[in-house]
Formats: structure tokens, C-alpha cells, sequence
């Protein structure tokens, strides 16, 4: 008979068994001790059907490392962490935390053939992510082998933890109680005492008519000094009805069940009174006698009229203080959009000038260098005003991808140059010549090391020394910006990192900038998942800042940098601005004329839609917020009119991310902030001139050049 059962079908006694049996059949037991099913001894084979199949609660344990092997009726002791990973799995890698507990118990079986049993033992057990208290009754057993030698050992058990607990609470329970009984004949006056003084309002009400039994003083002040004991609700209280209250004391009465009432409204009729509304929190719970029967109702409860008052003043508060914040966040986003608007025709200007051979005379050169130089620093301190809100409300956004730490490094270095120059500093940094990759923003990494240099080179006396040096050290790197300038005292150490902190001035030194610089550094850093370090020997000793940040996968592909790539000039290249800042159209405009395009400038939204099916533009440039339709509603209408033939860019004062997205779902494909760089004109044109380039697209051929309008 076994011979015909294992020619017919070797893995039948695999078969149903439910999840445990789908799950056995699909286990690759090859890679256990026991090996493919089909070679298994008979004995484990018919050990397996039987648990696999039974509706008791079973788990066996098989062979020297004790494989494992259950049913379904045991997956609910199992809660969540071990199944399904372990069927298969050996029992000592299994049950690490109870393993000195039941490993005696198996070695029992396994050496000696001595089972065990066990009622309502307690064996904790870790699942659902912690370590539980189990309570079970089971019994372990041998299991013999084809040789007659012990194979395994069987347990065949019942979870009892929740017949145990009830039954240990209701042991406290009953001992309460009979503590309560004990203590309440002894101290009967003393709790009655208790009971009157109380500060919640009690009373104990009797019968299906809620008659009062018993009132203490709080209750008393609630509801007024009136006649109560021996009345009924619907006599004492005649205002309870109406409001609901009569109709929850009958439910509960009949029901048994509590009532647990929160910030219920309770308006109070005293004869020859004005009614006075009262909040409270309040507690129906029912009374029983010895046979389990409601015979009355006790009432407890606490006047939080104050309290509520004090939270609907604060959530008044919260609100205010939503809408200041979010009027502060509107008033830095126009503020600085109302900034910006007059220094792009600044920039523009000086830009012009220098480009135009206004510095053929040295001292022009010499004034559009340091105006130049007063615009960069108005433009930063406007982009600090809005990253005061960005960092305050946790806004600041990353586009993160691979990108070189050396090269943005070197950067940072060019984009302070002009900061460290004119305060005559000497700087030595060494970066690897290899690439360094990171993943992250290469702009915000930038700002935090443009940060650090402005930073030392604004608090270092004019002369002075600041080094700036990377070492990769296995899976970081690590750059270091040392100054020699005047130091940080130690109490300020622990805050230099915070907003708005700043070394106390003096007044042959006064520092610039707003305060938040560090802030934002220490932010940024750790959005990349690095840390930042400040540290000083004291005042006149210099300052050190140590930046932490960890590598990218070393196969990590970084972009190749086209900054460098020589700038197209845009012949026959048609360029549209519209801008209601005059000036900032007009100066604008002679840039791009400069560079060969063919410019029509004008001021409005409907001009511009007037002039572009005739002009028909490669590039149209557009401020957002003019007058009459804005920028939104102007590039909507072009893209309908011309779908993808005109490359439309946004040009505003406003810069959050919001504004961004917002440019790109009106059909943007750019959005540039106000002031706008020469080098951001030129990477606008190169990035646009090599995708037009990629999609093949030729240059219309050139209208005859117009006035601006």
C-alpha cells in the first residue's frame, strides 16, 4: 500500500491543509536540511499530513536543526513577524527569544523521548513588532523516525492568554471589589464626606423614574440650590426632558449600558432666574444589585464651562496666527517681487554697459564693477527674506540627481570670488581633480558653501586667510572651510546654527546679511543627509565649519557640464517681451538685440497677443503679473494658438516653488526670477537653442525689423 501511494502521487500528503498547505507545497525545501519532499521519510511524510490537515492548533519540529513545519490552526498564535518565513525555517533561528525556555523541553523529546505538558504556561513570544506575554497549554511528544529512532518532536497546543488574563482580571476585579465592600462598611462617613466635598458633581439616582438618592455640593451649585432628594428628574429638573438628558438616563437604565458624554451643553432654568448655559463632561453609569439588575444610575461629571471658553479662545488664537503667518508669507512673496521689479532694468543696464564698452574709461569699469556688485548683494538679500519663510515653514524643495561635489565646489568659490577679492582676502582651497559624486541639488549644495565663504569672508578683518580643502574618506566626503578671522566665543557655539543668529556687532565692526545663512546651511546639509560642524577657539582665533555628506553609488552617471559651451547667437531668431515695467522691457530687450535677435517689446497682454501671429516668436518672454491679463492668461492663449512653435518663458518677481509649478501647468517652458543673470540669459538661450536643435526645428526666416512697441 505505501509503494502504490508513492508511485501514484510522491507529494500527495502535501495536499489541502489550506495557507500552511499552499505554502509547504511551494517551499523550496532543497534548500533546508530535509531536502525535496519526495525523498522524506515516510514517517515525516504522514506526520505532515495529518498536521497539515488538523484543526488543532500543531507545529512539529523535525530533525537536528529542528526544521519546522504547522497548519493553519496555528497561524492566529503566530500574530505578524514570523509567518511565513517560518515554515522551513530551523526553530532556534526562529525563536531566538524563548529559545532558552523550550529548548529544554525539546531536548527532552529529542534525546531522551520524554514528552512533556504544560497548562496556561507562560512562554512571551515575540510578534506584532514587540515582545507579548503568551499564555498556552501544550504538549510536546516525540515523533519516530522510519528507523524507530526519534525524528522530530510534535506540538500540539492552545493559546489560553486571553481565557488567563480575563480570568486574572477578574481576580483583581473581584478582589477590588471586595476590598471596596470592606472598606465602604468601615468609612462609610468618611466618604460621604468625600462624596459631598467632591470637586466634579455627583449624584446617585434610584428606579426607572431616576429619583435622587443622593447629591454632593458641586451637583448643587450646577443645576441650583433646589428641592431633589425624593424627586424624580422630569419634577426636579424639568429642563433635563427637553434637552435630551431624560431620554440618555432612560437608555442607560434599560440598557446597562454607560454613557460618556464630552463638552455637552447644559442650560439651566433656576426659577426666577435668567437661564444660564453650562458645558460639561459628564459619566451615566449604571448601579446593579447583587443579581446583575439596574436598580438605579450614578452620575459624575465636571463643569468645563472655563476650560472650553479657554479653548475656543486659543483656537481663535491658532487661527490668527495661521493668518498672520500666511499673511507674512504674502507680504515676502510681494515684497520681494516688488524688489525685483526694479533691479532687472538695474541689472539689465549695468549688464549693457559692461558688454557696450562703457569700461573703457577705468573708473566707469571701477563703478559698474562695485554697482554690479550692490545689485548682487540686494538680490541676496531678497532671496534671504523668502527663505526666512521656506526655512520657518520646512518648504525648501530639492531636485535632486547626480551631481560632481568637486565642480559645485568650485563654483561656490567663482560665486564668492568677488566677496573674498574686495576684502582682500587670500583664499587656498584643494579639491580632488577627480569627480566626486553626490546625489543631490547641485544649487542648494552651492548656496551652502557660497554661504560659508561669504560668511568667513564677512567675518574675517580685511587680509586675512580662509582655506577651504575636501578629503573622501570611504563613504563621505568631507569639506572644511577654515578663516582666520575673529572667532566665535563659546557661548554663542551652541546657537550659531539657529535663525537669525548672529555675532554680536560692535561699532568699528558691523556685519551684514540677515541672519540666516548658517540656518539655512545646516538645513540643506541635512535634506542631503549629511551634518555640519561649527567650531572656534575663541575670539580673534578663527572659525571652522566642517561639512559631512555621504557619497553616491560609485557607478552613478554624473552629467556631462555644458556651461562652458560657447553661447549660440540668436540670428533670425525672433524674441517677444511683454512686461508692464517699461524699463525692464526696453533694457531687456537691447540684450537680446545684442545678441542678434530680432526683439519686439511691448507692455501689455492683449498687445502682445495682437503682435504674436503676425511676429509669430521662437521665444516669448513674459512677466506674470501685469495688468489686465496676466502672464498666466497670456501663455494659455498663445499655446492654444500656436501650440509648441513659440518657446514661452516666464519672467517675475516671483520665485516660491509654487510659482513654478504653476508657470509649467500654464504652459511655461522656463521660469526665471527677476533680476535675471547675464549667465541665466545665456544658459536660457544655449538650453532652448539645443532643444530646438534635438527636435530639428529650423529657424523661421526673419521679418524686417520693427520699432518696439
Amino acid at each position: 500500500m505505501t509503494k502504490s501511494i508513492e508511485h501514484a502521487d510522491p507529494l500527495a500528503f502535501l495536499n489541502g491543509g489550506g495557507v500552511c498547505g499552499a505554502l509547504a507545497r511551494a517551499t523550496d525545501w532543497a534548500r533546508t536540511p530535509l531536502g525535496p519532499p519526495d525523498r522524506w521519510p515516510l514517517s515525516l511524510k504522514v506526520v505532515t499530513a495529518i498536521l497539515l490537515n488538523s484543526r488543532q492548533p500543531m507545529f512539529l519540529w523535525w530533525g537536528e536543526d529542528l526544521i519546522q513545519i504547522y497548519n493553519d490552526a496555528y497561524l492566529p498564535s503566530f500574530g505578524i513577524g514570523k509567518h511565513p518565513a517560518a515554515m522551513g525555517q530551523g526553530g532556534a533561528e526562529c525563536w531566538q527569544e524563548i529559545w532558552p525556555i523550550i529548548w529544554p523541553q525539546i531536548d527532552d523529546v529529542m534525546r531522551r523521548g520524554k514528552p512533556s505538558w504544560h497548562e496556561d504556561a507562560l512562554v512571551p513570544i515575540f510578534r506584532n513588532g514587540r515582545i507579548e506575554d503568551v499564555y498556552w497549554t501544550y504538549g510536546y511528544s516525540p515523533v519516530l523516525n522510519d528507523e524507530g529512532s526519534i525524528g522530530g518532536t510534535l506540538v500540539v497546543c492552545t493559546e489560553t492568554t486571553r481565557r488567563v488574563l480575563l480570568a486574572k482580571e477578574l481576580a483583581l476585579e473581584q478582589e477590588a471589589s471586595a476590598e471596596l465592600n470592606r472598606r465602604l462598611a468601615a468609612e462609610t462617613d468618611d466618604l460621604r464626606r468625600l462624596f459631598l466635598d467632591a470637586p466634579g458633581f455627583m449624584c446617585v439616582l434610584r428606579g426607572p423614574e431616576h429619583v435622587f438618592d443622593l447629591t454632593n455640593n458641586s451637583y448643587m451649585r450646577l443645576i441650583g440650590h433646589r428641592d431633589l432628594i425624593g424627586k424624580p428628574v422630569r419634577e426636579a429638573i424639568p429642563e433635563a426632558h427637553s434637552q435630551g438628558y431624560l431620554k440618555l438616563l432612560d437608555n442607560v437604565y434599560r440598557t446597562g449600558e454607560p454613557y460618556i458624554g464630552s463638552n455637552a451643553v447644559l442650560s439651566v432654568h433656576e426659577p426666577g432666574t435668567p437661564a444660564r448655559d453650562r458645558i460639561i463632561d459628564f459619566v451615566y453609569q449604571p448601579i446593579r444589585n447583587r443579581d446583575g439588575a439596574v436598580t438605579g444610575i450614578f452620575v459624575e461629571g465636571v463643569d468645563v464651562t472655563e476650560r472650553a471658553q479657554a479653548e475656543a479662545e486659543l483656537r481663535k488664537s491658532e487661527e490668527a496666527l495661521r493668518k498672520a503667518d500666511r499673511s507674512k508669507d504674502e507680504f515676502l512673496a510681494t515684497l520681494a517681487h516688488e524688489l525685483r521689479n526694479p533691479l532687472a532694468p538695474l541689472r539689465s543696464a549695468l549688464s549693457i554697459m559692461r558688454r557696450s564698452g562703457a569700461q573703457g574709461d577705468a573708473r566707469a569699469a571701477g563703478m559698474i564693477r562695485t554697482m554690479e556688485r550692490q545689485v548682487d548683494h540686494l538680490v541676496r538679500l531678497v532671496d534671504d527674506l523668502l527663505e526666512v519663510s521656506r526655512i520657518t515653514s520646512g518648504k525648501i524643495e530639492l531636485r535632486k540627481h547626480p551631481v560632481d561635489l568637486a565642480e559645485v565646489i568650485r563654483n561656490a568659490v567663482e560665486a564668492s570670488k568677488p566677496l573674498l577679492d574686495q576684502a582682500g582676502h587670500t583664499l587656498h582651497f584643494s579639491v580632488p581633480e577627480r569627480r566626486v559624486p553626490v546625489e543631490g541639488d547641485g544649487v542648494r549644495l552651492e548656496q551652502v558653501f557660497v554661504n560659508l565663504l561669504n560668511n568667513a569672508a564677512k567675518y574675517t578683518d580685511r587680509g586675512g586667510v580662509i582655506q577651504l580643502t575636501m578629503e573622501v574618506d570611504g563613504q563621505h566626503a568631507c569639506v572644511e572651510v577654515r578663516d582666520s578671522g575673529i572667532g566665535i566665543d563659546a557661548s554663542l557655539l551652541p546657537d550659531i546654527f539657529e535663525m537669525f543668529s548672529q555675532a554680536p556687532n560692535s561699532p568699528e565692526r558691523q556685519r551684514e546679511g540677515l541672519g540666516i545663512g548658517l540656518s539655512l546651511v545646516r538645513r540643506l546639509v541635512q535634506m542631503h543627509g549629511g551634518t555640519v560642524e561649527a567650531s572656534s577657539k575663541g575670539a580673534g582665533c578663527g572659525s571652522k565649519f566642517v561639512v559631512t555628506l555621504p557619497l553616491a553609488d560609485a557607478g552613478m552617471e554624473i552629467p556631462a557640464d555644458t556651461s562652458s559651451a560657447t553661447p549660440p547667437r540668436l540670428q533670425a531668431r525672433r524674441v517677444l517681451i511683454v512686461d508692464d515695467n517699461r524699463d525692464a522691457a526696453e533694457l531687456l530687450g537691447i540684450q537680446f538685440d545684442l545678441q542678434g535677435a530680432d526683439v519686439r517689446v511691448v507692455h501689455d497682454g492683449k498687445a502682445a497677443l495682437d503682435l504674436v501671429d503676425s511676429f509669430r516668436p521662437w521665444l516669448a518672454i513674459l512677466d506674470i503679473a501685469m495688468p489686465g491679463m496676466d502672464g498666466y492668461e497670456v501663455a494659455r492663449a498663445m499655446r492654444v494658438r500656436h501650440s509648441n512653435d513659440v518657446r514661452l518663458v516666464a519672467l517675475t518677481g516671483f520665485g516660491y516653488e509654487s510659482d513654478r509649478r504653476k508657470s509649467l501647468e500654464a504652459g511655461f517652458d522656463r521660469h526665471l526670477v527677476k533680476p535675471v543673470t547675464d549667465e541665466a540669459l545665456l544658459a536660457l538661450v544655449t538650453s532652448l537653442e539645443a532643444e530646438s536643435s534635438n527636435a530639428q526645428c529650423p529657424s523661421a526666416p526673419a521679418l524686417p525689423k520693427a520699432k518696439r512697441c
